[in-house]
């Protein structure tokens, strides 16, 4: 999205950044965790950042976009 707006900008259909974020960002409903999953949320969590970090300090991602 912020790739597209910085676009629009270039393109002349936005001025700025505020028009960008006026027109082209919408908010929807907010959804709350179901309470008797929030200990479930919080270890899938852990292992997703264990992950993200693990494939980014042996520099994964910088591997996967070169090819």
């Amino acid at each position: 999205m912020g790739a597209a707006g910085l676009a629009a900008i270039g393109a002349g259909v936005y001025k700025n950044l505020d028009e960008v974020v006026e027109n082209m960002v919408q908010f929807g409903e907010t959804i709350a965790p179901i309470k008797e999953n929030i200990e479930t949320y919080n270890k899938i969590f852990k292992i997703y950042k264990d992950c993200y970090y693990g494939l980014k300090s042996k520099d994964v991602f910088t591997q996967l976009a070169s090819l």
